[in-house]
C-alpha cells in the first residue's frame, strides 16, 4: 500500500542526490508496483527506480517500462541465483526415458522460461516452450495448457500436467 510514497521518495533521492532526470510513474505502472512480490523488498524497489530514471525517456513511466523491467530482474535473479525444485530434474529425465513429449506450459513471459531453461541446463528437454504471456488470460485460465497440447499435436485429454501452483492445478482440471 505504501508503494506510490516509496517511489516518490526514491525518485526525490535519487534526483536530488543522483543528478538523475525526474520522471513519474503512471497510475498503472504504480499499480503494477504495489501488486508486484518484491523479492528483496525496499531495496529491490530502489534498484528498480534507480534504472528506470538511469534509462530515461518519457517525463511518464510507462506500464510497459515497469514490466519489462521487472522481466529483466526475474531473468537476472533465475540467471545467478535459480534453483531447479527438488525431484524436477529427475521427473524431466524419467518422462523422456519414457518417450514422452514435454512442454512448458507457464503463465511467465518467454523470456523468463528461456533463463529458466538455460540455468537448469534443461534446454533440450523440452519440444515445446509455451507462454500464457500472449493469451487473453493467464492461469487459472486452461487457455495456456490449451496451446501448449497443440504445439505438441496431442488432444489435451491426453496430456499430464505437473504443477506447482494452485492456479496452474485449476488451469490443468481441462
Amino acid at each position: 500500500e505504501d508503494v506510490p510514497e516509496l517511489l516518490r521518495h526514491h525518485v526525490d533521492l535519487l534526483v536530488d542526490g543522483e543528478g538523475l532526470a525526474f520522471r513519474r510513474f503512471s497510475v498503472a505502472a504504480q499499480n503494477r508496483l504495489r501488486n508486484y512480490p518484491w523479492p528483496g523488498n525496499v531495496r529491490e524497489l530502489r534498484n528498480l527506480v534507480k534504472r528506470l530514471l538511469f534509462l530515461g525517456g518519457a517525463e511518464e513511466i510507462s506500464l510497459a517500462e515497469v514490466e519489462a523491467q521487472i522481466r529483466a530482474c526475474v531473468v537476472e535473479l533465475v540467471t545467478t541465483r535459480g534453483l531447479a525444485k527438488p525431484g524436477a530434474h529427475e521427473a524431466v529425465t524419467h518422462a523422456r526415458a519414457q518417450g514422452l513429449s514435454l512442454a512448458i506450459a507457464s503463465s511467465s513471459s518467454m523470456e523468463i522460461i528461456q533463463a529458466v531453461v538455460r540455468r537448469l541446463g534443461l534446454e533440450d528437454a523440452f519440444d515445446q516452450l509455451v507462454s500464457a504471456e500472449h493469451e487473453v488470460n493467464g492461469k487459472p485460465d486452461p487457455a495456456v495448457y490449451l496451446s501448449a497440447a497443440r504445439a505438441l499435436g496431442t488432444a489435451p485429454a491426453a496430456c499430464i500436467a505437473i504443477e506447482d501452483s494452485t492456479n496452474g492445478l485449476k488451469a490443468a482440471q481441462i
